[in-house]
C-alpha cells in the first residue's frame, strides 16, 4: 500500500516539474526588463548602475549531483571561460574571479529541505574602479594641457577653475553614463545565466524524479507479482486438500 501511494505521488510530481520545465524554457528568452530595484547607495548614485548584482531563483525538489557537470559546462560556454567548480555533496559553487580582472561572477546551486535554489551574484566594483579612477582621473588631468591654453588664449585665468571643473564633470557624466549600459547589460546577463542554470536544474530534478518513480513501480510489480505468486499458491494448496 505505501508503495502504490509513494508512486501515485511520485507521478503528480513528474507532472508539476513538466510543466515548469516548459515554463523555464520560456523564461530564458524574457530577458529585456531588468530585475526589480530597491532605494540605491550613495556608491550606485554616483556610478549611475549597480555595482552589485543579484538574481535568484528556488526551485521545488532537489538538484542530484549527476546534474553538476551539464550546469558547469553550460556556465563556461556563456562566459567562456574555465572557471572555478567546487561540489559539496548535492551543492555546487561556481566562478571566473580573476586575482586582477574586472569581471567577477559567482553561480551557487544550493540543496536543502526539498529545494534547490540557484543565485548568481556579479561584482562590478574593479569595473567601476578603473574606469572611474583610470578614465576620469587620467583623462580628466590629462585635459588640463588644453584647458590652461584655452584659458590663456582667452586671456581669462580666471576662468581657468570653471573650466576645469566643466571638463572633468563631462568626462564623468560621459563614463558614468557608459557604466550604466554596462551595469544593465551585465544584469541581464546574469539573469540569462541564472535561468539557464535554472532550466538545467529542472531537467536534472525532472530525470531524478522519474528514475524514482521508475524504482517505485518496479518494487510495486514486484510487490504485487509476489502476492499474485502467493495467492496461487495457497489456491493449489486448497485444491489439493
Amino acid at each position: 500500500m505505501a508503495y502504490r501511494e509513494e508512486n501515485h505521488h511520485l507521478r503528480a510530481r513528474v507532472g508539476e516539474l513538466e510543466d515548469e520545465l516548459a515554463t523555464a524554457k520560456q523564461r530564458i528568452r524574457v530577458l529585456e526588463q531588468p530585475t526589480a530595484t530597491g532605494p540605491k547607495g550613495l556608491g550606485e548614485r554616483l556610478a549611475g548602475g549597480k555595482v552589485r548584482i543579484v538574481h535568484e531563483e528556488e526551485l521545488p525538489g532537489e538538484l542530484p549531483p549527476e546534474a553538476h557537470e551539464e550546469i558547469v559546462e553550460a556556465l563556461r560556454r556563456r562566459y567562456n571561460t574555465l572557471g572555478q567548480a567546487s561540489s559539496v555533496g548535492k551543492s555546487l559553487a561556481w566562478s571566473n574571479v580573476q586575482p586582477q580582472g574586472t569581471r567577477a561572477v559567482e553561480v551557487s546551486v544550493s540543496v536543502r529541505h526539498g529545494k534547490t535554489v540557484v543565485r548568481g551574484v556579479e561584482r562590478l566594483g574593479n569595473l567601476a574602479g578603473a574606469l572611474f579612477g583610470g578614465i576620469v582621473g587620467g583623462v580628466g588631468g590629462g585635459g588640463m594641457a588644453l584647458v590652461i591654453p584655452v584659458a590663456m588664449a582667452l586671456e581669462s585665468v580666471a576662468a581657468i577653475p570653471l573650466l576645469i571643473v566643466l571638463w572633468v564633470s563631462m568626462i564623468y557624466a560621459i563614463v558614468r553614463f557608459a557604466f550604466s549600459r554596462v551595469s544593465v547589460a551585465r544584469e541581464r546577463e546574469l539573469r540569462a545565466a541564472v535561468d539557464e542554470v535554472a532550466a538545467v536544474a529542472r531537467a536534472g530534478i525532472h530525470q531524478e524524479a522519474q528514475k524514482k518513480l521508475r524504482v517505485a513501480r518496479d518494487e510495486s510489480d514486484a510487490e504485487a507479482e509476489a502476492s499474485a505468486d502467493e495467492e496461487t499458491g495457497q489456491g493449489r494448496r486448497a485444491r489439493r486438500e
